[in-house]
């Protein structure tokens, strides 16, 4: 079965020339030009994967991604953000922190595009194997944290947290491998999946976040000099 995808642009151009180069590649593709729609296909269609251009007409790509983030139904959808060369890179962050997957700045080759598409595909139909799996780990402990990892929950003291996806990417990875102290680098490219022209930015407000929501637990995330993160074991 063809993998469909959404592309979101107000550009008549960039959705014809970004069509074309994925039905190239035998996916079905799906367009809309204005936010409502953009909305409403996602809900409806469920894709695979959506582009998203941030510079529409509305309320705009980041809001688009917020509510699709935000809702049950699509917010497992993985998201390439499609961004201008003005955008600051603190908006890059902050659509990522949203719950975007990735971004690719215009202009673009769409060979590029297409080989990143290809790739957020396969890094969630792995994430989805694995979680079929029986006996995988797929809930963490550690202290008073318990980190529902197929279920997307956060419980400290017996009490919810709520998260943002790369937050609770960023617990999780901490919690796999506790004890040991993971790069900045390393962090990046397991929750991002690319490197950022920002060496620890992204990394570090990220942690700054999820400390904050973790409260007095969050002494157990150590931050060791000039190398990166690590979470304490318990003794």
């Amino acid at each position: 079965m063809k993998k469909r995808i959404l592309i979101v642009d107000d550009n008549p151009r960039i959705l014809t020339l970004i069509r074309e180069a994925l039905e190239e590649e035998g996916f079905m593709v799906m367009t809309a030009a204005s936010s409502n729609e953009a909305v409403r296909k996602a809900k409806t269609s469920l894709p695979e994967l959506i582009l998203l251009d941030i510079m529409l007409p509305g309320i705009g790509g980041w809001e688009i991604c917020r509510v699709l983030k935000n809702n049950i139904e699509t917010k497992s959808i993985p998201i390439i953000i499609m961004t201008g060369t003005s955008v600051h890179p603190d908006d890059k962050i902050r659509g990522l922190e949203i719950g975007a997957f990735d971004y690719i700045t215009k202009p673009f080759h769409s060979g590029e595009l297409v080989a990143r598409v290809k790739a957020v595909l396969r890094r969630r139909e792995m994430k989805g194997q694995s979680r079929g799996k029986k006996g995988n780990g797929n809930v963490l402990t550690e202290k008073n944290i318990i980190v529902d990892v197929d279920n997307h929950m956060v419980q400290v003291n017996r009490k919810s947290v709520e998260l943002r996806p790369k937050e609770f990417d960023l617990l999780a990875i901490l919690l796999k491998q506790k004890g040991k102290v993971l790069s900045r680098r390393y962090l990046r490219e397991s929750i991002w999946g690319r490197e950022f022209s920002d060496d620890s930015r992204s990394v570090d407000m990220t942690v700054r976040r999820l400390r904050e929501k973790l409260g007095k637990t969050a002494s157990s995330i150590i931050t060791v000099q000039t190398r990166g993160y690590k979470f304490v074991k318990s003794d």
